[in-house]
């Protein structure tokens, strides 16, 4: 494959301190073959950002000093790209490898739309349980694309698209899931999809608890959106491929089996009620979520510490996949975690869930507090 063959566009949008942005462009100006251009939105950057960027006659670097967010910018970029392929990239994310862009192009030879592998990076028990999450992220996307060969979700921090796919889909749609959105009109319109584990983006995953909290915050409102604006396509896709969508489906969220199994082995119905009552009061007080999640982990651990051989037996079964998974993907399985994602985080995360789809459902709730949706924008 020649340099300009075929040419890729890099799109990389940041927001305040850019994170991993000097890095990221630094990695990428060093790529063989090396990308026809780096599109760089930053809104609102903080004082030094821009002094810490590279420069580069590939880097067109548009500065934005009011917060527009990602749609907007995502947009703007795409406005004035050129390359037949595009890689989107979240400015948390670190490439390593010096061949990224040359495979991400063959990538996109077989497939519209393609998935990159995503490798969590850090230390501390947070990272490490991210980690194993996206575990289950990678393995359920390669399972849709070596099964199905088609997706109506992608993980938006690291994924390409040919530029024809783009513009039959008009760019992204002003909604909190973006990517989800993306995603689900390309399926719709038959688009190929592909995984791309021969190379792989490092993430960072949130800096404390908090910063989780009102990440998850957000996916989960995304997440329940998502499944009210595209219902019955994603019951389509269900019944197309039940048994890879529901394979999919565990691996990524182990919590939807591990709560119907509780709720329905535990006999607690007082603490089942009152969990159920403040998730619906979380829809006008967020502050409740943490609350419900902490009863959740607790019918999790009550329920299973008193059936030692089905909690055995429940961890051994879900960490099937994950061990497969990061077998395939060639890294740790970190599986001395998994008992506590299995009973303390995926509950936690799963409560999250039930909360945003609370608020979209019962209130009306389409916009996240911390994340900027234009309704209009060029």
């Amino acid at each position: 494959m020649s340099e300009l063959e075929p040419p890729v566009s890099v799109i990389v949008t940041s927001h305040g301190r850019g994170r991993l942005l000097p890095r990221l462009l630094e990695a990428l100006l060093s790529q063989k073959p090396q990308p026809l251009e780096i599109i760089v939105v930053v809104d609102e950057p903080a004082p030094g950002l821009l002094e810490s960027l590279p420069e580069s006659e590939r880097i067109r670097l548009i500065v934005r000093p009011k917060r527009m967010g990602k749609v907007s910018a995502l947009n703007e970029a795409l406005s004035v790209s050129h390359g037949t392929a595009i890689v989107f990239l979240d400015d948390d994310v670190e490439v390593r490898d010096p061949g990224f862009i040359g495979k991400v192009a063959a990538a996109l030879e077989e497939a519209d739309i393609v998935d990159i592998k995503k490798v969590v990076a850090g230390r501390g028990l947070l990272s490490g349980l991210v980690y194993v999450e996206y575990l289950g992220f990678n393995l359920a996307s390669m399972l849709l694309a070596r099964v199905a060969g088609r997706s109506p979700a992608v993980n938006g921090a690291a994924f390409a698209a040919r530029r024809r796919l783009v513009e039959a889909l008009g760019g992204f749609s002003p909604v909190v899931y973006e990517d989800l959105d993306f995603a689900t009109r390309a399926f719709l319109l038959g688009a190929r999809y592909g995984y791309l584990g021969e190379t792989c983006v490092l993430n960072q995953a949130p800096g404390s608890w908090r910063e989780w909290y009102r990440q998850r915050k957000r996916w989960g409102l995304g997440a329940a959106l998502w499944i009210r604006d595209y219902f019955r396509p994603l019951l389509h896709a269900f019944l197309e491929f039940p048994h890879v969508a529901a394979a999919s489906l565990v691996t990524a969220l182990p919590s939807l089996a591990t709560t119907v199994l509780v709720m329905l082995v535990d006999k607690g119905y007082a603490v089942k009620l009152a969990y159920l009552a403040l998730l619906l009061a979380s829809t006008t007080m967020t502050q409740l979520l943490p609350v419900a999640s902490l009863i959740s982990i607790n019918l999790h651990v009550a329920a299973l510490a008193a059936r030692a051989a089905l909690l055995a037996a429940i961890t051994a079964l879900l960490s099937i996949p994950y061990l497969v998974a990061a077998r395939v993907l060639g890294v740790k399985s970190r599986m001395l975690l998994y008992p506590v994602y299995f009973f303390v985080y995926q509950p936690l995360w799963f409560t999250m869930l039930l909360g945003g789809m609370f608020r979209a459902y019962l209130l009306g709730v389409e916009e996240a507090e911390d994340w900027v949706v234009p309704r209009r924008y060029k």
